[in-house]
Parts: C-alpha cells; sequence; structure tokens
C-alpha cells in the first residue's frame, strides 16, 4: 500500500506506525492488519495487490454499500461480503 497524500496510520501484525505520502507498507497474505486516517487532513492511497484475487471488486462491493446511504444494515451487508471474498475480521477488533 502506497500513501499518495496524507497520512495513515496502520496496524500489522499488533504493529502500529504512521506513514505519510511517499511512503508504502507490504501486507503479506493472511496478516492482519488494518488501516485508518487519524488526521484532519484528507489521504488517498493506491493498493496493488497479487495475486489480484478480485480484490478490486471486494473494494468497489463495499464503497457500494457505505455509499447507499442505507445505515440500517450496512454492517450485516459488509459482513455479507467479507464471507463472500474470503475476507477474515480480526476476532479481536472492537468494531
Amino acid at each position: 500500500m502506497y500513501v499518495i497524500d496524507g497520512t495513515l496510520t496502520f496496524v500489522i501484525d499488533e504493529t502500529t506506525s504512521e506513514i505519510s505520502a511517499g511512503s508504502a507498507v507490504f501486507i503479506r497474505k493472511g496478516q492482519i492488519h488494518a488501516y485508518e486516517n487519524l488526521t484532519d487532513e484528507d489521504s488517498s492511497m493506491l493498493i496493488v495487490s497479487t495475486p489480484g484475487l478480485n480484490h478490486e471488486s471486494y473494494f468497489s462491493s463495499v464503497a457500494n454499500v457505505l455509499n447507499s446511504g442505507d445505515e440500517g444494515s450496512r454492517d450485516q451487508n459488509v459482513r455479507a461480503l467479507m464471507d463472500q471474498y474470503g475476507v477474515v475480521p480480526d476476532p479481536a477488533a472492537s468494531h
């Protein structure tokens, strides 16, 4: 994951790092990871996933759910997409 703009906070296998524009992180298959923008500034990043494994469709589908405005079933719909695409949430995650 390459940070294009802003600063993102990454957690990879319980290690937290702030990654700024122009820097990248590598996440191996199966590593527990998360990322979040904890600043007041916008951020963007480029994600390269090899082999592709249809991750682009997963992220597009999640974006559609999040942008649908249907907050009542949003979490349930995202979980269904995670199941469909084989994305396994960290059981220790608080949300």
